[in-house]
């Protein structure tokens, strides 16, 4: 297994003692509104967690843990391509509330490890944008709001398995659809619907020995650098 955080660390310039906690689990969280500044920390970590995973030679999940409110669409979709694009594991868990564009990076995470909590609350809508301008420019802003539509349609029907009409007409319908976790469990955005307790849900898997993560080193850095002679000769 792999060691328990250190509580403390001495200062080598001043001899005292500092607090010094590790989180363990790879738990990464979302809380509060989805802006790109937000996004930038949980992208970076996703990458930072994974790349630790493929040095170590584990399969560590990652587990984002989420209670938000919603906010940049945008941002919220740069979350779910890194989620998608890393090799390990990310594991959702929904706590407290869900809602709008945090559904939509609840749902990105590994299928049948998307958890709620039984107190968590979801929300989900249309989706909606302030902006004014010229009428051309509204009229161009038009066309670019029904992609973002089309393309949360899409992303609830690949995730939940549910029919496109019922998610025009209920999931992102005209008006607000407030669920329980296990009304959401229903509609598919949730695998299932749990109770926290000291050891579940996050997991920690052992790890390997130093010579065998050696080992798994030298196999990414081989790997990495045939891609890139791939990669130059191709542009030959």
């Amino acid at each position: 297994m792999r060691h328990s955080p250190r509580l403390s660390s001495e200062n080598e310039e001043t001899g005292e003692n500092e607090l010094n906690i590790t989180v363990p689990y790879n738990l990464i969280q979302i809380v509060g509104p989805i802006d790109l500044e937000m996004t930038q920390r949980v992208t970076g970590e996703l990458l930072a967690y994974d790349c630790q995973n493929q040095m170590m030679g584990v399969d560590q999940p990652i587990h984002l843990l989420i209670n938000s409110v919603g906010g940049d669409v945008a941002a919220a979709w740069q979350i779910c391509d890194i989620m998608d694009c890393v090799k390990s594991p990310v594991y959702t868990i929904g706590t407290g509330n869900l809602a709008s564009a945090a559904v939509i990076i609840f749902i990105t995470g590994e299928n049948g490890h998307r958890l709620l909590s039984h107190h968590c609350s979801v929300m989900c809508h249309q989706y909606s944008w302030g902006i004014e301008g010229k009428y051309n420019e509204l009229k161009a802003v038009k066309g670019e709001v029904d992609n973002i539509y089309k393309r949360m349609e899409d992303h609830f029907h690949e995730r939940t398995g549910i029919e496109k009409d019922i998610i025009k007409n209920e999931l992102l319908g005209n008006t607000d659809k407030w669920l329980t976790a296990r009304q959401a469990k229903k509609f598919g955005i949730t695998d299932k619907v749990i109770k926290f307790s000291k050891t579940y849900p996050f997991h920690i898997v052992p790890s390997l020995r130093p010579e065998t993560q050696r080992k798994k080193i030298l196999e990414l850095q081989k790997q990495e650098e045939e891609e890139y002679e791939r990669l130059r000769q191709q542009e030959h």
